[in-house]
């Protein structure tokens, strides 16, 4: 091994905690064969049954020696998944953290971009992020405007720069998860402040997903409805964080990937990366100054398009035709409609979708759901086949 790729496992090693290594082998093929208070054994055995490793990851960080046994484990962790230090440490590191990365792609001499660029770039990133935040606590971000305390407290706690890739610009955010939910261990044996925590750092990235694949799924079509309209509206801080990173005229695209941490189910969105030139940013810019000049989105009317939501339950309403053992029940979250204004929207639901809505509801979190957006009966009304 050359000096370079030495200092790039030590670096690694100085990053991480064994409680970190101990929980991704817990979630891997990895088997725990035993643990003490100074270290634990793990054994990797193949589909046909054959030892392809062991390993000693220590846990006691007094002794004088655990800096270079901790090297070690993570040596022979690399070797057996054939993993750089790189990759060591971003597989390490999404076992806890949904990983959200912005890789810029453009000519260089030298292998460096102007300092500007840089702190463009990262102002736009966090921009993307603070958007996000804000929606998923169910409000709406500006440039200068304050977002709810859940955000706030997202932004200032549990949301991270993390190491550079080598070999191109990619700048890596990771959004932590509670450090007192450990992978295996049930929710219900957590405290519920905790476990809000999580569930709000994940939805969080899962809105900034949702975000960005909508910016790509309205490039690839060449017509635009209305509906992409309010999407645009709905998006409009994250869509103008993304001309800030594409102005550049050397760029030739940005791509925008996930890898979502091991200890939460993975979400439906940000599954595929999405790459983004200037001219595909210019079109959603245009597209939206083009239909802000002839629709007034504002003044509710009598329209249907299908929109995602993103907002609290605010209240739990039973309709009036059903029966009173019924699965069905109306309720109302505060949303984002239009990109103008929060509104009141009903949805009726039912079986586990209704049911999903009311623990929503109790635990004070906000709520996805997708669905076509009428205005009927001087009312807000979320209708057609909607999904949660």
């Amino acid at each position: 091994m050359n000096s370079t790729a030495d200092a790039s496992y030590r670096e690694a090693a100085s990053t991480l905690r064994p409680q970190a290594v101990s929980e991704y082998l817990a979630v891997s093929p990895w088997s725990l064969e035993r643990r003490d208070d100074i270290k634990e054994v793990w054994h990797l055995i193949g589909a046909t049954g054959r030892s392809l490793g062991r390993l000693m990851l220590p846990l006691a960080t007094d002794y004088s020696d655990f800096a270079d046994r901790f090297y070690d484990a993570l040596m022979t962790l690399s070797k057996v998944n054939n993993w750089n230090a790189d990759q060591l440490l971003e597989q390490i590191l999404a076992t806890r953290a949904d990983l959200f990365f912005v890789r810029l792609d453009q000519s260089t001499a030298d292998g460096t971009i102007p300092f500007k660029q840089a702190e463009m770039t990262l102002d736009a990133i966090y921009g993307m992020v603070r958007s996000a935040a804000a929606r998923a606590a169910g409000s709406r971000a500006t440039r200068r405007g304050k977002v709810p305390m859940a955000a706030q407290n997202f932004l200032d706690d549990d949301v991270r720069l993390g190491h550079t890739k080598r070999g191109s610009f990619v700048f890596t955010v990771a959004s932590r998860l509670s450090d007192r939910i450990t992978v295996n261990q049930s929710l219900a044996d957590v405290d519920a402040d905790d476990v809000n925590n999580e569930i709000f750092s994940r939805r969080v990235m899962e809105t900034l997903a949702s975000g960005i694949e909508t910016a790509g799924d309205i490039i690839a079509r060449e017509t635009r409805s209305l509906g992409d309209f309010f999407n645009l509206r709905a998006n409009l801080e994250l869509f103008e964080s993304l001309a800030e990173i594409t102005r550049p005229e050397n760029l030739r695209t940005v791509e925008l990937s996930f890898q979502w941490a091991l200890a939460m189910p993975r979400p439906a969105f940000g599954t595929e990366p999405v790459k983004l030139t200037r001219e595909d940013v210019s079109i959603l810019t245009e597209f939206r100054e083009r239909r802000a000049s002839v629709e007034d989105v504002a003044r509710p009317r009598p329209i249907s398009h299908h929109v995602t939501l993103v907002g609290p339950v605010v209240a739990l309403v039973r309709s009036d035709f059903e029966e009173e053992d019924s699965e069905w029940g109306e309720v109302i979250i505060m949303a984002d409609v239009g990109g103008s204004r929060f509104r009141q929207v009903h949805i009726l639901l039912n079986g586990q979708d209704h049911e999903r809505a009311i623990q929503a509801y109790r635990s004070k979190l906000p709520l996805t759901i997708s669905g076509d957006l009428e205005f009927e009966g001087q009312r807000w009304r979320l209708t057609g086949n909607v999904e949660l």
